[in-house]
């Protein structure tokens, strides 16, 4: 099972989004501990961490090659046009995507982030941007209740986001048997944020 944890914040001025994720997967009551990298960089600007289906983060990590974003494109329509449509297809194409009464699934939840902004990308392929916190995988509601407290702290101390999510994915691992093994912290910027 897995504890994959994406945080956005202002960094600098710019856009900062990170994902972090452990390391640890199962095959019905076997676990294996740092057995795959869940949170991945495909480029400099895209990060994609995925929960469920190890073979879903071994196809995106091994055979996908995003497309490149337009310069008068948004980085929104990017990721909600192309990017998901990219991986969409690659899915199919690779046999690991079904079609069941009109309907296309995955067995895998995503998080990705581009350029400084975070989304959650379903296995239905349907996608939301995240505009502070969210964790995916059997030790996401443990890594939730994690940051919920951790940004009543950041209001009285500053706690840097790269602990946040670090001690959010060591929470849900401690808590869940099916959570563990190494933490990967991968980061994205993005613009200059103007207020």
């Amino acid at each position: 099972m897995t504890c994959i944890v994406g945080v956005r914040d202002i960094y600098n001025g710019k856009n900062r989004a990170l994902l972090a994720g452990e390391s640890t997967i199962s095959n019905g009551w076997a676990v294996f501990p740092d057995a795959v990298t869940k949170v991945f960089r495909l480029n400099e600007n895209l990060v994609i961490g995925g929960a469920g289906s190890a073979r879903g983060c071994n196809i995106l990590q091994h055979h996908f090659s995003p497309p490149k974003r337009q310069v008068d494109e948004s980085v929104d329509a990017y990721v909600q046009k192309r990017l998901i449509e990219g991986m969409r297809k690659l899915f199919l194409d690779m046999g690991f995507a079904t079609t069941v009464n009109g309907k296309e699934t995955a067995a895998v939840d995503l998080l990705i982030t581009c350029e400084g902004r975070l989304w959650r990308i379903d296995s239905a392929f349907s996608a939301r941007e995240i505009r502070d916190y969210v964790a995916i995988g059997s030790g996401g509601d443990l890594a939730l209740g994690s940051l919920a407290t951790w940004e009543e702290v950041v209001k009285t101390r500053r706690l840097k986001i790269r602990e946040r999510v670090e001690i959010a994915v060591k929470v849900a691992s401690k808590h869940d048997a099916w959570c563990g093994g190494d933490i990967e912290i991968l980061e994205s910027l993005g613009k200059v944020v103007v207020k």
